[in-house]
């Protein structure tokens, strides 16, 4: 064997036993759909979650996961802490179902923080007018976010606010498949009416 040969048994998968993340071009199998937001949260700088609030409402006839990936209180932080955290951001909103479609995963190594993307249906990244041109947000898209580089790392579907599709230069990616991504603006709905766009692409089940 040459140097410019490689032998077929030394070639292995970098991340064996995850899931094939290449994004699917035809409509799915109908299934509930498992959404990740991806690192910090708490406070509203990073992740706008009290967006979510009016998402959980108005689709509370389907079935779904949002799943928190990797955010954290404070260095001691459990899932304890977290509950504590949804039960005073949620509860107060009148969203009894949250507990059954929220799903908070902390302190993960590296090998399962993965395993959660590749896993995952799609990426929210939760940012949006209110934390996208904050001096101590993204500095109008010069600061970069995680969840954009994971989500075209994997090749995920994303829910994402249009300016941020703008400034990544998805939304003219998405004008030749538009399964890749749904898009929202800073009008009331718009955000729900997206997710309910991509639940209702999915095929996903609604409450009996």
């Amino acid at each position: 064997m040459t140097r410019h040969q490689v032998s077929r048994a030394t070639m292995h998968p970098v991340f064996t036993g995850l899931h094939p993340c290449i994004a699917d071009v035809n409509k799915p199998i109908p299934r509930n759909p498992v959404f990740l937001i991806i690192g910090s949260f708490w406070d509203g700088r990073k992740r706008n979650t009290k967006s979510l609030i009016p998402v959980l409402k108005g689709t509370r006839q389907y079935n779904y996961t949002i799943k928190f990936l990797g955010g954290h209180l404070y260095s001691s932080a459990s899932n304890g802490n977290f509950n504590d955290y949804f039960n005073a951001t949620f509860s107060m909103y009148d969203n009894p179902d949250y507990e059954r479609k929220i799903e908070l995963v902390t302190k993960t190594d590296a090998y399962e923080f993965m395993q959660h993307v590749a896993d995952a249906d799609v990426i929210l990244p939760l940012v949006d007018n209110t934390n996208l041109y904050a001096s101590w947000g993204y500095r109008e898209g010069k600061k970069l976010t995680s969840s954009i580089t994971w989500a075209l790392g994997f090749r995920k579907k994303m829910v994402l606010f249009q300016d941020l599709a703008h400034i990544y230069g998805l939304l003219e990616k998405n004008d030749t498949d538009n399964s890749l991504y749904w898009v929202y603006n800073e009008e009331e709905d718009s955000f729900l009416n997206a997710f309910r766009k991509c639940l209702e692409y999915f095929g996903s089940k609604k409450v009996q």
